[in-house]
């Protein structure tokens, strides 16, 4: 079970105090510098008793406490007292089963509830998704597209909670087809775990029985489209139990299927028209059908298939293009040939980097330290022997030293930061503070995220996979996925972003791929 994690949105006090205004503003003050720091780890406490036994996530949307004091009060014992009076309205809230609390079984139940908010499906409680704030400035289906990719898991629990409302697709069913097309692409995008190839076969066996209409001239992004609206219905319903993103590769393989049985059947009876153009799209469901039939279990899935889908004028010429190498499992139509990262997502702070002349201040080395040093220390040894990185941001191995403190960034150089994120520098390990400012910079450009804290953007943007290609004058970055790209967009980080301080002063190119 996850340990719980609770948290105080806002407080606001309203204190009467019987005493001169010398010694009401210095009670005033005391009293809130206690509830800063004292009340956390004291409402940690007292709240234990109530919250246990409550899974999932709860909102209540505000309670209201009262406190008399008599005399004086230490401000340890006030803080207990305030977190006493917390708990018991906490506990009189719960018991009170009032409009003002919304409580979902788990984290993926309340992201749906957000998604189906956004999408005008609900007419949920804006107020109950504060930690969602972050997406508020942005169209409903990026919201949820970002939600999707970064946690494949909710589409269970979007579908279930769409299909209680009538249709389970009905979350996408609006969608342009690119944007449908281009969330279907980023949850493939990943190969498979071995947990999600076991479901598979059973996937594709609950689709052998959902209606796959011949429609010739589909485009690929809406055969896509149509996969997803499929997955949806069955996540709702038979297929609830295995992976949802088992049950989409099942689903864009059957598309596949049919997609080849319209072209043939079409072409049996009317002479062909012009062939729809290259792109990630026909790529992707070439790739899933090819991945899906060098499956032994797969292949005899995909064969009823193609018997049900236009018997024998169809079974040669779909397994004879499905049948790849044996490697094809390992590939992707998204891998670019170059150097490999699972940390690529560091690049996005080179902008950062060049902004601040931190080549000039730290050296080369400490900079590129000073870089991958925004990780957690675990990953410090891993980032510093990263060929891909060596190639972004050359060192000298003999000036490696992890634990040497940098030096102090220039006053000046604090100017860039948001005030958010100035204070999430201020408080930054004093060791590491050209680490903080390289990282504060880069939140400060991101709307709405400039507050974050450097594990959350750790986990949302540094450490994702990704390649690096050198080309004679220029350094492509490309990263695999990147969940909030619009912000990333919004920010200028697609294209070129300058000189690279190394021998030939290669231009950095930063590619988003198809991030929405």
């Amino acid at each position: 079970m996850e340990p719980h994690r609770l948290t105080l949105g806002r407080i606001r006090t309203d204190c009467s105090v019987m005493a001169g205004a010398e010694v009401a503003a210095a009670m005033g003050a005391r009293i809130d510098r206690t509830l800063r720091e004292d009340l956390p780890a004291a409402l940690a406490v007292a709240a234990e008793g109530v919250i246990t036994g409550t899974g999932g996530v709860l909102r209540i949307r505000r309670v209201r406490v009262q406190l008399h004091l008599d005399g004086g009060a230490d401000m340890p014992g006030l803080a207990r007292l305030f977190a006493d009076r917390i708990a018991a309205a906490l506990k009189a809230a719960l018991a009170g089963g009032r409009a003002e609390i919304r409580h979902w079984p788990d984290r993926d139940s309340y992201l749906a509830a957000y998604v189906m908010m956004r999408l005008a499906l609900t007419s949920e409680a804006a107020w109950a998704f504060p930690d969602l704030a972050a997406l508020e400035h942005l169209p409903a289906e990026r919201a949820a597209a970002e939600l999707l990719r970064a946690r494949p898991a909710l589409l269970t629990a979007l579908a279930r909670a769409a299909a209680a409302q009538g249709d389970a697709a009905a979350p996408v069913a609006g969608w342009p087809e690119a944007a449908r097309a281009a969330l279907v692409r980023a949850l493939l995008n990943a190969p498979l775990a071995t947990t999600e190839t076991g479901d598979l076969p059973p996937a594709l066996g609950h689709l052998l029985g959902v209606p796959q209409p011949v429609l010739p001239g589909r485009s690929a992004a809406q055969d896509l489209g149509a996969a997803l609206e499929v997955t949806l219905r069955l996540l709702a319903g038979g297929g609830a139990a295995l992976q949802p993103r088992a049950m989409l590769w099942a689903a864009v393989a059957a598309r596949a299927v049919w997609r080849q049985a319209d072209h043939v059947a079409t072409i049996a009876t009317s002479p062909p028209g012009p062939a729809e153009p290259p792109g990630p799209d026909r790529a992707l469901l070439d790739h899933v059908l090819a991945v899906v039939a060098a499956d032994p279990q797969g292949r005899a899935v995909l064969d009823r298939f193609t018997r049900t889908a236009a018997a024998a004028r169809l079974s040669a010429p779909v397994m004879r293009s499905a049948s790849p190498p044996a490697t094809a499992q390992a590939g992707s139509p998204f891998a670019d040939e170059g150097m490999s990262s699972p940390r690529m997502g560091l690049g996005l702070l080179v902008p950062s980097v060049l902004l601040l002349d931190a080549a000039w201040h730290l050296g080369p080395t400490a900079m590129a330290q000073a870089v991958w040093q925004t990780l957690a220390p675990g990953d410090w040894p891993q980032a510093a022997l990263d060929p891909a990185l060596q190639m972004l941001l050359p060192v000298d191995p003999s000036e490696v030293d992890p634990a040497r403190p940098q030096p102090v960034p220039p006053e000046r150089l604090l100017r860039t930061l948001a005030p958010e994120a100035r204070r999430v520098f201020e408080a930054s390990d004093p060791d590491r503070r050209w680490s903080a400012l390289i990282l504060g910079d880069f939140a400060s450009r991101l709307r709405g995220l400039q507050a974050s804290s450097p594990a959350y953007l750790r986990r949302q943007f540094l450490m994702r996979p990704g390649t690096l290609h050198r080309g004679p004058d220029r350094i492509t970055l490309r990263l695999d996925s990147v969940p909030l790209g619009i912000l990333l967009r919004m920010a200028g980080f697609p294209g070129r972003q300058g000189r690279l301080p190394q021998p030939g002063q290669p231009q950095l190119v930063l590619d988003l791929g198809d991030a929405p």
